[in-house]
C-alpha cells in the first residue's frame, strides 16, 4: 500500500450543526479509532487534500495521521459520499499497529485475453473483491490475475491462485473467481444431446417392458 503523511486537526464536537459548518468552510469531519486510541478521536481534514488523495482510492492508502502533537498510522475503514453531489462527507480511520497483520478487502482485476474467448467462449468474472491478510506495507492496491491461458470450461478458484509475497488469501479457497463458458450454441447443442439421450433411454426401457 502507498504510504502518505496527512496533517489533520482536532475537531470540536460540543456544538450541534458543527459538521455542516465545517463542510461550508472546506473541511471534512472524520473520526479515528483502533490501536493506541482511547475510545475515538474527532478530527477534521482539509477537503481539497483528502479529495485529491481519494482519486487513488482512500482504502488503498496507508495514512500517517498527524494532529495535535499525535501520530497514528491508520487505514480508511469507511467513508460517506453525498448520493447527489458526490461530495465527500465523512471519513472513518482505523489506527493500526504497523508490526501486526491486518485484513483488507481488495478489488480483483483480470488481465489479458483468455484463450477460450478467441474460440467463441465467454469470460465470466464471479469474484470482484477478495479478502487478504498481511502487514499493511506489503498489501497491494489490487489483486491482478492473468487469464491468458484460460480455455473453454476452465473454472478458477481462490485455491488455484499463485502465492503473493507478504500476503495470504482469506476468502475461502472454494470460491470461484472466473469461468470461461462455452459458446451459447455449443451449450444448447449439449443440452439437446442430453435430452435426446434421456428420451432414447426411456424408449429402450419401454421396449424392454413390452
Amino acid at each position: 500500500m502507498e504510504r502518505v503523511t496527512f496533517k489533520a486537526e482536532k475537531r470540536d464536537t460540543s456544538t450541534k450543526g458543527r459538521n455542516s459548518q465545517l463542510r461550508a468552510s472546506g473541511l471534512i469531519p472524520a473520526i479515528l479509532y483502533g490501536h493506541d486510541v482511547e475510545g475515538s478521536k474527532a478530527i477534521k481534514l482539509n477537503e481539497k487534500e483528502i479529495v485529491k488523495l481519494s482519486r487513488k482510492g482512500l482504502k488503498h492508502l496507508l495514512f500517517d495521521l498527524e494532529f495535535g502533537g499525535e501520530h497514528h498510522t491508520a487505514l480508511v475503514r469507511d467513508f460517506q459520499v453525498d448520493v447527489i453531489t458526490r461530495r465527500l462527507l465523512h471519513v472513518d480511520f482505523y489506527s493500526i499497529d504497523i508490526s501486526k497483520e491486518v485484513e483488507v478487502n481488495l478489488p480483483v482485476r483480470l488481465e489479458g485475453i483468455a484463450k477460450g474467448t478467441k474460440e467463441g467462449g465467454r469470460l465470466e468474472q464471479r469474484l470482484y473483491r477478495i479478502d487478504v491478510k498481511g502487514l499493511a506495507e506489503n498489501i497491494p492496491d489490487e489483486i491482478t490475475i492473468d487469464v491468458t491461458a484460460a480455455d473453454i470450461g476452465d473454472l478458477i478458484h481462490v485455491a488455484e491462485l499463485d502465492e503473493r509475497p507478504g500476503i495470504k488469501f482469506v476468502t475461502p479457497e472454494q470460491v470461484t473467481i472466473f469461468v470461461v463458458r462455452a459458446p451459447r450454441k455449443a451449450r444448447e447443442e449439449e443440452v439437446e444431446g442430453e435430452e435426446g439421450e434421456e428420451g432414447a433411454e426411456g424408449e429402450t426401457a419401454e421396449a424392454s417392458a413390452e
